[in-house]
């Protein structure tokens, strides 16, 4: 009759566990992001107004994966649905492309810069909300600020946005979600579209 030790055999099962525990966190086949959905600007030549954008999302939603929420404590996480990119940032991109869509005229260019350059205003946009409902809400609530280069407020307001899609549809979900950004980006692009060259503040809201 032949022994193992309880060493061995765990040695010899490790590869196994490893090999399962790998097929387990495949990542899925399918990756979304959120898109602009204003009209693509006519090529104009660049203003010398540089504006610089970023969004902001809280903790519980900037993960790799969708959120339903199912009450008002509780939130559930699909493992199938991941996002290319965190959602802070392919949220700073479309709404950078859907406000330099809307606002054409200055250069808009999402933050951090890739250069040096300083930005003469600052756009941000603070998200409280920004997940779908069981029930097929697609929510989007939050504050945004425009600053100057010295952070003084040039304008701000709150964005309240619902789109109704299907929880169960990730694409679907992804889309409504670009959706309720574009709406917001047209509330910001009507100050956006006030800003003057450095030197010449814009009249605060």
């Amino acid at each position: 009759m032949t022994y193992f030790s309880v060493r061995s055999i765990m040695r010899g099962a490790a590869p196994l566990i490893v090999i399962g525990l790998a097929a387990c966190s495949s990542p899925p086949d399918r990756l979304y992001l959120l898109s602009a959905t204003a009209p693509a600007p006519a090529a104009t030549q660049r203003s010398d107004i540089l504006v610089g954008v970023i969004v902001r999302v809280p903790d519980y939603l900037d993960r790799p994966y969708m959120v339903v929420r199912t009450s008002a404590n509780e939130i559930r996480t699909n493992y199938d649905t991941q996002w290319g990119e965190s959602l802070g940032l392919t949220a700073s991109r479309a709404l950078t492309q859907d406000l330099a869509a809307l606002a054409p005229g200055p250069d808009i260019e999402m933050l951090p810069l890739r250069d040096n350059r300083r930005t003469d205003y600052r756009v941000q946009f603070d998200i409280d909300e920004f997940e779908t409902e069981a029930d097929g809400r697609s929510i989007l609530t939050g504050e945004w600020i425009i600053t100057d280069a010295t952070g003084k407020k040039c304008a701000g307001g709150s964005v309240s946005q619902t789109q109704m899609t299907s929880p169960d549809d990730p694409a679907a979900t992804a889309a409504a979600m670009s959706q309720n950004l574009a709406a917001a980006a047209g509330e910001i692009a009507a100050a956006v579209r006030t800003l003057k060259p450095a030197g010449i503040p814009p009249r605060a809201r």
